[in-house]
């Protein structure tokens, strides 16, 4: 969908006279202003107005605007001023400073409560880590956006929304079911909002059913799309559908069909200069003449598209590097953040836990004096009126039994104590062994990259690496942090009605890495419109656990199901693997709270012994079941049953 955005840019190109009419215009106004607010309007427009002909003006134009609407306290103008600012950076290829660009815009939008905007925000920031390969925050984005659309009922943002989303999907695993879900979505809205960039929706079904190599319907659509693209001088969609017959000509081994629409797809290619345009045309161009034996052609087209690839392919790798030391920084304060706020709880509870124990010790003291004293009146009671003994003794005995019970109190309260120093030790060593280890191994892998001592080609190698420890360190901060906030102070749960397939699909997109890099295979069996009635974080919390478990304890080559069933009034959701199982002896640990159990993964994958302990916790606040069946040495199967809800209509 960045294609989208720069055919925008060279429809304008054909203006830059008129433009530069409108800036001189711009300039003018600028200089006989009289009130700020006037003028940060001025500076906006004339860096949109650049946007044009010269994006670093546009840039400076920008900043300036930013620095005057922060003055005066405007919000609104500051969010526009990011936006410009943002859209200069990506026209240079400058991504990082882009999406920072963007998230300080949406981080305004989100404080004035600008829906529109937050959901423009999340498209472009989707938009542009679709860019540099981070499919899974992408679809993160698009779907946050999606749903903002929706609520405003802003139809065609929607529309738009399910295109970016059909990109991404599209650039990742190719899930069959959910782009045809999200590119129907986004005909039927089309076609009710006067065929809204059809052009593209149609474009797209072209590219799906040649996916799934229904080349009849691909060339309809692709035709269809052609149409209206001629309509509103789309010279990026007639390029990449002339090129898209083409190349299923060639399936079809229709050769002459295939030359004519590769010659109009590389005219049509040459015209818009998109660079994706321009390589498919050599690559299609090669094809054709190999199929017609001019091999010496071929091979000069093939030659470009080589060359062409490489130069594209060096910059979304500066992107990617680019962007990736802007994230590390950023995970470095976040960590040093979570940091502090650790040391500033743990103190806290210390403090706590002395302040408890000094008013214990006065408790107990206040009491003893005035026990005593009481004993002293008692007695002098009792010399001075030995005749009414008898009543007295039935006095003492009263007393007696409120000194019994008052010790049993302060018994109860001293195991409490006991408890709280328990549960403050089991969090300190989890903390200590469990995530220090982790992180001072990402921390000698960095230190070794700023010495220089490892090259740029063994840090790409290692990239996948950190990516996996930092993944776990962070998952099983997650687990600690739930698992704390349980023991200590309980959980609120939220109940509501949403669609627990998405979450199941949503984890096994972040976990696609891991289950690459094991060769692990992850088969989805829940229908979309799968609806429950819980806690929705906590059933995502669930969830992972039960994916990272079966990931985890299976071996290479091996498979993950995840099934569902409807069980009267319940909605049964299961994760089964084939992997090393689990003793009958280990079986009634994994739930426990009390002590922690955990075993290595067939990797030696280390985890915290909270996860299964926290997932029964949530399930039954959600007033579920959860279970699991396992045999040594051929898998597991963990299941959990939650009330069903009522299907929402889109």
């Amino acid at each position: 969908m960045k294609k989208l955005f720069i055919v925008l840019l060279l429809m304008h190109a054909n203006h830059a006279f008129s433009q530069n009419k409108v800036i001189d215009s711009l300039i003018k106004a600028y200089a006989i202003c009289k009130t700020d607010s006037d003028r940060v309007d001025i500076l906006i427009a004339t860096a949109k107005a650049f946007n044009d002909i010269n994006p670093r003006k546009s840039i400076d134009y920008g900043v300036n605007a930013l620095k005057l609407a922060q003055s005066i306290n405007s919000d609104k103008r500051a969010l526009l001023a990011f936006k410009a600012i943002g859209d200069g950076n990506d026209l240079i290829g400058n991504v990082s400073e882009a999406i920072s660009n963007y998230e300080e815009g949406y981080s305004l939008a989100s404080k004035m409560n600008d829906l529109q905007s937050m959901a423009n925000l999340k498209l472009d920031l989707g938009d542009h880590y679709t860019d540099i390969s981070n499919e899974a925050l992408s679809l993160e984005y698009f779907e946050n956006a999606e749903s903002i659309f929706t609520q405003i009922n802003d139809y065609k943002g929607l529309c738009r929304a399910d295109l970016y989303l059909v990109d991404a999907l599209s650039r990742g695993v190719f899930d069959t079911t959910r782009t045809y879900y999200y590119i129907e979505r986004a005909r039927r809205i089309s076609i009710r909002h006067n065929k809204y960039l059809l052009d593209y929706v149609y474009s797209n079904l072209a590219n799906y059913y040649n996916k799934i190599k229904k080349y009849k319907l691909a060339i309809d659509y692709a035709q269809e799309s052609i149409q209206y693209a001629k309509k509103q001088n789309n010279l990026n969609v007639l390029a990449e559908q002339y090129l898209l017959l083409a190349e299923i000509y060639i399936i079809l081994n229709d050769i002459p069909n295939a030359e004519l629409n590769v010659k109009m797809g590389t005219e049509m290619a040459a015209q818009s200069n998109i660079s994706d345009n321009i390589l498919q045309s050599y690559l299609i161009q090669s094809q054709v003449l190999t199929k017609e034996k001019k091999f010496e052609e071929a091979v000069k087209f093939k030659t470009l598209y080589i060359i062409k690839k490489d130069s594209i392919q060096t910059n979304i790798s500066k992107r990617i590097v680019r962007t990736y030391s802007e994230d590390k920084a950023k995970e470095v304060m976040k960590e040093q953040e979570i940091k502090r706020d650790a040391e500033l709880k743990k103190s806290y509870l210390i403090s706590t836990i002395i302040f408890l124990l000094l008013l214990l010790v006065l408790c107990i003291y206040g009491f003893s004096l005035y026990s005593r004293n009481r004993l002293v009146k008692i007695n002098l009671k009792l010399e001075n009126a030995y005749n009414d003994i008898n009543s007295k003794q039935s006095a003492i005995l009263v007393q007696n039994e409120t000194l019994t019970r008052q010790n049993e109190q302060i018994k109860v309260q001293s195991e409490k104590i006991e408890e709280l120093n328990k549960l403050k030790d089991r969090f300190l060593a989890i903390i200590s062994h469990d995530l220090r280890s982790p992180l001072n191994s990402l921390k000698g892998l960095l230190s070794l990259l700023v010495a220089g001592k490892i090259s740029q080609e063994n840090f790409q190698s290692l990239l996948p690496h950190l990516k996996n420890a930092l993944n776990t360190s962070l998952n099983l901060l997650d687990n600690i942090l739930q698992w704390t906030t349980s023991q200590s102070s309980g959980e609120t749960v939220h109940f509501t009605t949403f669609d627990i397939s998405k979450l199941v699909l949503n984890q096994i997109f972040l976990f696609e890495r891991e289950t690459t890099n094991k060769g692990v295979i992850i088969i989805n069996e829940v229908p979309l419109n799968t609806f429950v009635y819980a806690d929705k974080n906590m059933v995502d919390l669930v969830i992972r656990n039960f994916a990272a478990n079966a990931i985890k304890f299976s071996y290479a080559e091996g498979e993950i199901v995840v099934s569902f069933r409807e069980i009267g009034n319940q909605i049964e959701i299961s994760v089964s693997d084939t992997g090393k199982g689990i003793s009958q002896n280990d079986i009634a640990k994994l739930f426990q709270n009390k002590e922690r159990f955990t075993t290595l993964g067939t990797n030696k994958e280390i985890g915290s012994g909270l996860g299964l302990s926290l997932c029964r916790e949530f399930i039954e606040k959600n007033k579920g079941e959860i279970g699991v069946e396992s045999k040594e040495n051929e898998g597991s199967r963990f299941w959990f049953r939650l009330a069903k809800g009522e299907k929402q209509e889109v």
